[in-house]
C-alpha cells in the first residue's frame, strides 16, 4: 500500500508539473487543485490506483469490525 501511496504521489507531481507549465503559457490561473483534479480525471492509472487504494481501506475497515 505503500509503494502505491508513492507511486501515485510521484505520478500525481509529474502531472501537476507539466499541466502547470502548460497552463502558464496561456493564464496564470491554475492552482494546485485544478491541476490535481485535471491530472486525476485524465488519467486513468491514477484513477485505477485511487480506487485500488480505497478498496483496501474498505477492507482494512471491514477486517477490523469482526
Amino acid at each position: 500500500m505503500r509503494r502505491e501511496m508513492s507511486l501515485l504521489a510521484v505520478i500525481l507531481l509529474g502531472i501537476i508539473t507539466s499541466e502547470i507549465e502548460a497552463q502558464s503559457v496561456v493564464s496564470n490561473e491554475l492552482t494546485m487543485e485544478i491541476a490535481e483534479k485535471k491530472g486525476i480525471e485524465n488519467n486513468p492509472d491514477l484513477q485505477y490506483l485511487l480506487k485500488n487504494i480505497s478498496a483496501n481501506k474498505a477492507v482494512q475497515l471491514q477486517s477490523g469490525l469482526i
